[in-house]
């Protein structure tokens, strides 16, 4: 099984280091990624902190969903980069 946190973790960190320190535009996500993340977001958190994680956002950055073109980050200047989940 892919892990979708990981993957966007290491995109931003790496966008972050390439644009620097600038917030992409947004991150684009499948239904099914999103679903993953927001599993994987609420893990090691306490009931009350789970229902605390917005579904709209990552460390952030914005986060549309669209099963149409599924995980991209979309870089600062507008670039589409591959998620590698």
């Amino acid at each position: 099984m892919s892990n979708i946190y990981d993957a966007i973790t290491k995109a931003l960190s790496a966008h972050w280091k390439a644009h620097d320190n600038k917030y992409p535009q947004k991150l684009v996500l499948s239904t099914s990624q999103h679903a993953d993340l927001m599993r994987r977001r609420k893990m090691t958190k306490t009931e009350t902190e789970a229902t605390q994680v917005d579904p709209a956002r990552f460390m952030g950055v914005a986060i549309e969903i669209n099963d149409a073109a599924p995980g991209a980050l979309i870089a600062v200047d507008g670039t589409p980069v591959a998620i590698d989940a």
